[in-house]
């Protein structure tokens, strides 16, 4: 056999041999699975990507800063009038002060939202995971300080309807100490409701594709699922409808008694200037309200639907 025959004719042996070895299956095996790896990579959903837009990035993160500097200082000149010496002593004005204490808290609250959208720590440090671990009891205490603020509205409200519609039992019903009363049960339930949130909102991370994911989970079993049914429910309800509707209904009752027969009957002229400005106030609180509840309202329907 020619020699140089003979060279090609072992080399195509050795090349079957590696061919039928064992590492030749390993390296498939791997290869396999570094390409099934990198399309998991590239087909990833990662949470919050909305977030990484520069868009969302200026309206939810520098934006934020521009409305929570412009809310402290409104809010403060609000508590600086409200507090004069004509109209501080009403009921209603200190049940705005109150709601407006809530919603200050309640803008005191997102800013480290805001900070970690305009990505002031990288993700996945050691801020950002203490950051993740808060977000329960961050939620918790934003629902429950909007759930305040929406039935502060409906006392203001409630208070404008009866000196309105009822005012000789007024000073009977719209009392300090029936204030104080209404404070405790609006803080109790709105307490009880957003429990949910610390009690069934666990935060998971893992890695992956040198990605810190976060996962948001709730309990699969069978009476935590109820409870967030019962919760959803309730919560579209008593934080929503009802507020809603009481707002509807008392406020177009006072604008019908005050301006369409204000002018027959002459019930305008009986309050005082302060208590007309203080209606007035009440009034805007509460149409600004119903604006702003009719975003949440479309969201419940949505989740529910």
């Amino acid at each position: 056999m020619d020699p140089i025959f003979k060279l090609g004719y072992s080399n195509v042996k050795v090349n079957e041999n590696y061919l039928q070895s064992p590492n030749l299956t390993e390296i498939a095996l791997l290869i396999h699975k570094l390409t099934k790896n990198q399309e998991e990579c590239d087909n990833i959903q990662v949470p919050f990507a909305c977030e990484s837009t520069k868009l969302y990035r200026n309206l939810m993160g520098y934006g934020f800063f521009v409305v929570f500097v412009l809310s402290i200082v409104g809010n403060c000149l609000n508590l600086f009038i409200y507090n004069s010496d004509q109209i501080r002593f009403y009921i209603a004005i200190r049940m705005l002060c109150t709601k407006l204490l809530m919603n200050t808290l309640m803008m005191v609250l997102l800013v480290p939202q805001a900070l970690r959208i305009m990505q002031y720590w990288e993700p996945g440090s050691r801020v950002d995971r203490w950051y993740w671990k808060l977000w329960p009891y961050q939620a918790y205490c934003l629902n429950v300080f909007g759930f305040c603020a929406m039935w502060l509205t409906v006392l203001m409200t409630a208070e404008c309807y009866i000196h309105v519609f009822f005012p000789s039992q007024s000073k009977t019903i719209c009392t300090k100490r029936n204030v104080s009363k209404g404070y405790l049960a609006i803080a109790i339930v709105g307490m009880l409701l957003s429990l949910i949130y610390p009690f069934n909102r666990k935060i998971h991370f893992y890695n992956k594709c040198e990605l810190l994911i976060v996962k948001i989970r709730i309990s699969e079993t069978f009476w935590m699922r109820l409870y967030e049914k019962i919760h959803t429910v309730a919560n579209l309800f008593l934080a929503i409808v009802i507020p809603l509707t009481l707002l509807v209904f008392m406020t177009a009752s006072i604008v019908w008694k005050l301006i369409i027969r204000g002018a027959e009957s002459g019930i305008a002229q009986r309050f005082s200037a302060e208590k007309r400005c203080v209606t007035r106030i009440t009034l805007i609180t509460t149409l600004l309200q119903y604006k702003v509840s009719k975003i949440n309202m479309q969201v419940c329907h949505r989740l529910l639907n």
